[in-house]
């Protein structure tokens, strides 16, 4: 009786656990499929943009140049104005600093320095961020 009452519970913890490990899976499912969705309409608003700007482009391209009254050609300032809105400006900064312990000053070992080293940009803890 005791066996068959261990083998019993041991079927029933195997097909629970079994239904476990499936709900996990059906959330990861839909996790997923949340995913995807999100990249179609990503994919598809990009395409959108894309399309509008080769369009753009294609409309540019297709006038003659023209000076405009501020001596810009009307089809570049537009594409400049219109890209230039999307683009994200980036900065770079690079900082060098002279190591004084490498000059050979007399009376002095070549590893103590006589101006403590200063920190570079981008190694300082709030860089501008």
């Amino acid at each position: 009786v005791l066996r068959r009452l261990a083998a019993r519970l041991s079927s029933r913890a195997e097909m629970v656990g079994a239904v476990r490990q499936e709900k996990r899976m059906s959330k990861a499912t839909e996790v997923m499929m949340q995913y995807v969705e999100n990249l179609k309409r990503t994919y598809e608003k990009d395409h959108a943009e894309l399309m509008e700007f080769k369009k753009l482009a294609n409309q540019n391209s297709s006038r003659s140049y023209g000076a405009s009254e501020d001596g810009v050609p009307r089809s570049s300032r537009s594409m400049s104005l219109t890209v230039g809105k999307n683009m994200p400006r980036r900065r770079v900064s690079v900082a060098v600093v002279p190591k004084f312990n490498s000059l050979n000053i007399p009376g002095q070992s070549p590893t103590a320095s006589p101006i403590p080293s200063m920190p570079s940009l981008s190694e300082s803890p709030s860089n501008g961020k």
